[in-house]
């Protein structure tokens, strides 16, 4: 945020969290351009993405990542407020560049992400690592976890019991290739498997 404020010469507020901000939003404070962060430290940066989207505010995004997977990439661009992607591993100026050009009305990609979304994978199976196709209730079970349901909770609004919601959790993660919770969720989003907009709408 100093940075652009010290080249740029913009008023720039910094927040660490995506509560912060969303707390910030709805005290009615107004801004020309957000940048946002995937990995925010309480919060996925989606989170922001889609109440922004909700809300039906226009104020353009810039997505500020450390993400290099084609699907996570490819799924910012389904939010028509999204106006630019910066990949973390470009430089500085990148980010000043596009800065100015959204600001301006055009759209902005640095030369990671135009790679990414020029990539000739045709399908989400040239991935590395997935084993099998997740079952349609594998796939439902995954988009309750990604809102941070637990398995009792999973269970009783599926109608299902806690051992057997257990068990797909297991599968789920098998077959993505994954033993973690965190590295099974980028996986699944990169390969489309959730939907952040609507994630019981399979």
């Amino acid at each position: 945020g100093q940075y652009i404020n010290d080249e740029l010469g913009y008023d720039v507020d910094t927040f660490e969290s995506a509560d912060e901000l969303l707390q910030k939003i709805k005290e009615s404070v107004t801004y020309d351009l957000m940048i946002v962060d995937l990995g925010l430290e309480d919060g996925h940066g989606f989170d922001i993405i889609d109440h922004q989207n909700s809300r039906k505010d226009s104020t353009p995004i810039i997505i500020y990542t450390s993400y290099t997977e084609p699907g996570t990439i490819k799924h910012c661009m389904t939010f028509s407020i999204v106006k630019g992607v910066v990949s973390k591993a470009s430089s500085e100026k990148d980010l000043l560049e596009a800065v100015r050009s959204v600001l301006a009305g055009t759209n902005f990609f640095c030369r990671r992400t135009n790679q990414i979304l020029n990539s000739k994978r045709k399908t989400i199976w040239d991935l590395d690592n997935v084993k099998e196709e997740l079952t349609k209730r594998e796939r439902e079970i995954l988009n309750y976890i990604w809102d941070n349901k637990d398995s009792q909770t999973i269970a009783d609004e599926l109608n299902l019991s806690k051992l057997t919601v257990e068990s797909h959790r297991r599968n789920i993660k098998s077959k993505l290739g994954e033993s973690s919770l965190l590295g099974t969720l980028r996986k699944a989003l990169d390969l489309g498997y959730i939907n952040t907009l609507n994630p019981y709408n399979d």
